[in-house]
């Protein structure tokens, strides 16, 4: 699949995987998110290669709070 970025003023919309910060993912995963406390970063690395990923950029950092993952 191809990826798709978009760019609108200082946002951008990504499918491109490797613009994601995976070490941010896993922190805030594995920290914040109940249902995913303690989660290993593998399984986070499988789970992002096998899914259509959606990153929002602000001027080029990745926005944790944005992040949406269609499974």
């Amino acid at each position: 699949m191809t990826d798709i970025t978009l760019y609108k003023g200082k946002f951008c919309l990504s499918t491109d995987k490797a613009k994601l910060d995976i070490d941010s993912i896993h922190q805030f995963l594995s920290t914040k998110a109940y249902w995913a406390l303690n989660i290993p970063k593998d399984k986070v690395q499988t789970t992002i290669q096998n899914s259509l990923c959606f990153g929002v950029y602000i001027d080029e950092k990745q926005r944790q709070e944005l992040q949406v993952q269609v499974l």
